[in-house]
């Protein structure tokens, strides 16, 4: 049971340490690794010019055997736990599907483990629907980091590749977390805020597309962390959000660390024809 609890443990910190980390180590070996720097430089030239597969559906990397091991989504299931309910049927037949998926809060656990993998049961569930989950352009800026996006079905937030991606059959999926990066801000816990507001480029897709809403909503999410919060510290990180697109939460977790809360996430939502 002991050995169980650190795997957990292991695997809920590796999406952290990831994205907080992972550029400051490619950083870091690219300094003092002189045989690195050049492959690095092929390497980031490569993508910078050449691939297009954030905006065309992953291309052919999304792989379904490493998106549902890779991270040991099983061991972070089983250590909030997560739940995914279904409300209704997502007929591979009448699709596309825009699924709005709320709340942000810090790492978006709930809608990597329920959406994008396999552990709580969304291909039994909702059998030949093909699911992406559209993200910031920057995380495709970072070398290595964008590989695993892709790997697990990340694509690019832009209007274009949503589109693309719906338009490739009337199974396919694309969940857009509509709130972004700005409701992470609002991630306390105990609280249930989103961000709605100007947020109507979502519902434009939806319509220009005929994709059918699924709004998703994941109770206990916003409970997996808490945050500092002064009104200047608040200004600075709106600041960085309009400069930057992003922001950087204060967060900590159990024992004030970057370990998440033991929260029991259920995610459920239910189908709304455009």
């Amino acid at each position: 049971m002991f050995h169980k609890r650190i795997i957990q443990l292991i695997a809920v910190l590796i999406p952290v340490l990831v994205l907080t980390m992972g550029p400051l180590v490619v950083l870091t070996l690219s300094l003092s690794t002189t045989l690195f720097r050049p492959v690095l430089l092929v390497y980031v030239a490569w993508y910078a010019l050449f691939d297009r597969d954030p905006w065309k559906g992953g291309g052919n990397r999304v792989n379904d055997v490493l998106k549902n091991r890779l991270y040991l989504p099983e061991h972070i299931r089983d250590y909030f736990p997560q739940e995914l309910h279904k409300e209704a049927d997502l007929d591979p037949e009448n699709g596309p599907y825009l699924m709005g998926l709320h709340p942000h809060g810090i790492i978006c656990y709930s809608h990597f483990v329920n959406v994008l993998t396999d552990v709580t049961g969304f291909k039994s569930l909702f059998p030949s629907i093909d699911r992406r989950i559209a993200t910031l352009n920057i995380i495709f800026l970072f070398p290595f980091i964008r590989e695993l996006a892709l790997i697990h079905g990340l694509i690019s937030v832009e209007k274009n590749s949503i589109k693309y991606w719906l338009s490739r059959g009337r199974n396919k999926a694309v969940g857009v977390v509509i709130g972004g990066a700005a409701e992470s801000l609002e991630c306390f816990e105990g609280t249930n805020r989103i961000v709605l507001k100007k947020r109507k480029g979502f519902f434009k897709v939806a319509l220009e597309t005929g994709a059918a809403l699924v709004p998703i909503y994941s109770f206990g999410e916003t409970s997996l962390w808490n945050q500092m919060s002064h009104p200047m510290l608040y200004k600075l990180q709106k600041a960085l959000l309009r400069l930057c697109g992003f922001t950087i939460p204060l967060a900590y977790g159990r024992w004030y660390t970057l370990i998440p809360r033991q929260q029991r996430v259920v995610t459920v939502g239910t189908l709304q024809p455009c």
